[in-house]
């Protein structure tokens, strides 16, 4: 999952990256994951 993010992230823009924070600071970006994710890091 990690090197999915890396690569996702690899492949956006500055400005993209920019515009992201300026939603995750506002509160307007929210996460969404499916119940099957979480199993990952369960310990």
């Amino acid at each position: 999952m990690h090197a999915n993010l890396t690569k996702f992230l690899d492949d956006r823009t500055e400005e993209e990256k920019l515009l992201a924070r300026k939603h995750i600071d506002s509160g307007e970006a929210t996460l969404h994951l499916p119940l099957s994710a979480r199993t990952e890091f369960d310990g």
